[in-house]
């Protein structure tokens, strides 16, 4: 089971945060405890399953998060790769010897892919943060695609 900082709000817990918001928070939370886990899988406070959930999460979040931004005509198809890419990268490093050394191995490939994530989201969060000040109402446009000027 995945600590309740990193599953995704519900409408009862995130009700008042527009849907945007919420999906990019809760993938930022997620993509943030995949390092921790990381840094405790070495050190052999959990098991290989509990940081492939946290993938799993991740993969849900970033599908959650491309899904609210797309209602916003706001794409993200050109980081579709990374999630798979950070899998992949995850997968070997718990595949292999439970110890520090090979952390230090994979840690680095798993910083550059969060790090690309990371600029995409943040320039994706401007374009979508300059729509609502042209529209502020267009926060809770949850579900239907939104007409943009741009």
């Amino acid at each position: 089971m995945l600590p309740k900082a990193i599953l995704p709000a519900t409408s009862s817990e995130g009700g008042n945060i527009p849907p945007v918001d919420r999906a990019y928070t809760a993938l930022l939370m997620t993509v943030r405890s995949l390092i921790q886990a990381l840094t405790d899988w070495c050190e052999k406070k959990v098991d290989e399953d509990y940081v492939l959930e946290i993938m799993d999460t991740i993969e849900g979040e970033y599908k959650a998060t491309k899904e609210a931004l797309d209602v916003y005509e706001i794409d993200m198809s050109e980081f579709d790769s990374i999630p798979t890419s950070l899998r992949n990268v995850v997968e070997k490093c718990v595949y292999e010897t439970q110890a520090p050394g090979t952390l230090e191995i994979y840690l680095p490939n798993v910083q550059v892919l969060v790090q690309q994530l990371m600029i995409g989201l943040m320039d994706r969060q401007v374009v979508y943060k300059g729509i609502l000040i042209e529209a502020p109402e267009l926060a809770w446009a949850a579900g239907t695609k939104v007409q943009t000027n741009s």
